[in-house]
């Protein structure tokens, strides 16, 4: 029988042997259950599987599973099991949800990437998402893309949205944001009112693609001037305190906590 771990959110568990665990999965969710999971791992006798089971629907960009498979990735490379020191892998990750459902006020709409996101081509007029309900407005995908290479993120943006009634739509009825806060938004609106032709863009890390170009293992090695582990810049002495003179004309000042 293959090996199977199971992962928890709250960390990796001390290992238990495989029959343990299998007969305590199948008690709850049936033997079928676990050879649909054998079945679609291609599990071979030997194999070590890890599942990571939650009700919640996973949102953080770092998680229990995820922190996983890094971790044997590097094992397994140090080892020599496997190597991909000379091979560049780029990868365009899309097609992430527009919408998830806030775990901390049950109901309400958040945003993924962020509130000017443009959704699938399939939902760019209002009318059509304002015809949906909750659980499928939540199934909506975005126009929102990453590029990774070897497991670092190099790059990310999105289509932003082109449509004003739609825009103002997705702040005011969707993400219910207070009539004060979308004051702050008004000209982006009444500028995609005015005729705005499809836009979007991607911001890429440089510094990130030379760092695994470099093959090293912090971007200190290879930005031009690295802070030291204080936050400070040793070569232009910052931060430091501006003269009063300097301040005055940005009508700033400094003032002391004692004071």
């Amino acid at each position: 029988m293959a090996n199977v771990h199971k992962i928890n959110e709250q960390g990796l568990p001390v290992k238990k042997s495989p029959n343990s665990f299998l007969s305590r999965v199948i008690q709850s969710k049936g033997n079928e259950y676990v050879q649909v999971i054998l079945k679609n791992a291609g599990a071979k006798p030997g194999d070590t599987i890890f599942i990571a089971e939650r009700l919640e629907s996973i949102t953080a960009t770092n998680t229990t599973l995820g922190r996983a498979r890094l971790f044997l990735g590097k094992m397994f490379k140090k080892l020599g099991v496997i190597k991909y020191d000379s091979e560049f892998n780029f990868l365009w990750v899309e097609k992430f949800p527009l919408f998830t459902v806030s775990s901390s006020d049950s109901g309400v709409l958040e945003t993924t990437h962020h509130p000017f996101t443009a959704p699938d081509t399939n939902f760019l007029q209002k009318d059509v998402i304002k015809n949906m309900g909750e659980e499928e407005i939540s199934k909506i995908g975005g126009l929102h893309y990453d590029l990774v290479l070897n497991d670092v993120e190099l790059g990310g943006g999105s289509i932003r949205i082109h449509d004003s009634n739609l825009q103002s739509y997705i702040l005011s009825d969707l993400l219910k944001i207070p009539e004060e806060s979308r004051k702050s938004l008004d000209h982006l609106v009444s500028a995609l009112g005015h005729g705005c032709p499809p836009h979007g863009g991607i911001a890429l890390g440089l510094d990130r693609l030379v760092l695994i170009l470099c093959e090293s293992s912090t971007l200190r090695d290879v930005i031009a001037f690295p802070k030291n582990p204080d936050g400070k810049d040793l070569l232009f002495k910052a931060p430091s305190l501006e003269s009063k003179e300097k301040l005055e004309v940005y009508h700033m000042k400094c003032i002391n906590e004692s004071d």
